[in-house]
């Protein structure tokens, strides 16, 4: 390991959170609490720390997980402590990966990665604690659809593991199932029921998200990748390109795998810093708007902008009418595209687009390989549903 490379990266990833602080700290601290400010910098830079000086891929994992128990201290006690210090980890941890193994006589165990160290000594404590409480509090009806939905999901996925594989096989792919679907979702549906709680959870990820925004977009700008330098520094891959590129600008991924995961958290975040404002206007807070959207225009990735469309017209319409309504509207307006898309208005569309485009052959070939993209899905959906 290239201990000067390492303090290198550690150092370029503190300028940034220190930029952070600067640009966007009056606006975040107006909606996260006193606390939570004040836990978020150290988890975040020993995060960065375990990441940088681990050595290998093993030793990260022994580190990270020592550090996963001792993180949500700084949050608090019990699941106040634990949920904040979950959803910070899992957006700031960098992406190694293993294959745990020769265990016990089982040659295959488990993958892990930083998801699976969280859930593990984070999520697990916390549903414990949940299903030993003595007082629950009332659960929507609505929760309840989603619990059913959930659990359909998740049976329906370790069913497809019957007569595939052997029964050690099936019990490792089932454990990984739960944890990663079933585990996440009870600990977060029953943990944040108390308004307070659920909002600090959701102000904690918005910070996460402002990190890796303006992480990509130091990348960007820079053009050169940050934490994905890493896999050089361990001698690993966990992606095939070390940087995805689009002419001669360096396509942002920040903590993650790819471009798209980081423009998903953008948009997610995107939606967070509406849903979390504050009453009255705010420039302060509007600077933490422009940086969730830098980190997406960093990615220089199309789709999420279409999303970031979608998401505005939704955002708009919730302005003049009910949820309720708003989701029956979005349910009418999906099927009305999906009839209108199967009766030939995708082929016109595509036809209209190619008419645009001149003599661009490069944009012409875009366009098509799209369409059949797009052909390819929907023939699997159909073929199957789930």
């Amino acid at each position: 390991m290239n201990i000067v490379y390492a303090v290198k990266i550690f150092g370029a990833l503190l300028i940034v959170l220190g930029a952070l602080r600067m640009v966007a700290g009056p606006g975040l601290k107006q909606v996260m609490a006193p606390q939570d400010w004040k836990a978020v910098w150290p988890v975040v830079i020993g995060t960065v720390f375990v990441s940088c000086f681990s050595w290998m891929v093993p030793l990260f994992f022994v580190t990270f997980s020592v550090w996963a128990l001792f993180a949500p201290r700084f949050f608090g006690k019990g699941n106040e402590g634990r949920l904040p210090a979950y959803v910070l980890l899992a957006c700031v941890g960098p992406q190694f990966s293993m294959e745990l193994g020769n265990i016990g006589g089982l040659r295959d165990v488990m993958h892990l990665d930083v998801f699976r160290i969280v859930e593990i000594f984070i999520l697990v404590p916390s549903a414990v604690a949940l299903l030993a409480r003595r007082e629950r509090p009332p659960y929507p009806g609505w929760l309840m659809v989603c619990d059913l939905a959930t659990g359909v999901y998740t049976a329906y996925w370790i069913d497809q593991l019957f007569g595939r594989f052997s029964g050690t096989a099936m019990g490792r792919e089932g454990l990984q199932v739960v944890l990663d679907t079933l585990l996440p979702y009870y600990v977060l549906s029953r943990g944040c029921v108390a308004p307070a709680l659920r909002r600090r959870v959701l102000s904690v990820l918005m910070f996460g998200a402002a990190y890796e925004c303006l992480v990509g977009i130091a990348e960007g700008l820079s053009r050169h990748v940050l934490y994905a330098q890493l896999q050089y520094l361990y001698g690993v891959r966990w992606n095939i390109l070390g940087a995805m590129t689009r002419g001669d600008w360096v396509r942002a991924q920040a903590a993650f795998s790819g471009p798209l995961v980081l423009a998903m958290v953008s948009l997610f975040g995107i939606g967070l810093w509406y849903v979390l404002r504050p009453p009255g206007k705010s420039r302060s807070y509007a600077v933490v708007g422009l940086i969730l959207l830098g980190g997406m225009v960093a990615t220089i990735s199309r789709g999420p902008f279409l999303a970031l469309g979608i998401l505005a017209v939704g955002l708009v319409c919730l302005r003049f009418m009910s949820a309720r309504r708003f989701l029956l509207l979005s349910a009418v307006l999906v099927a009305a595209a999906a009839a209108a898309w199967s009766a030939g208005l995708g082929d016109t569309l595509v036809e209209a687009i190619n008419n645009t485009s001149g003599l661009d052959q490069q944009a012409d070939f875009n366009v098509l390989y799209r369409q059949e993209l797009l052909k390819t899905s929907v023939a699997l959906i159909q073929q199957s549903p789930w």
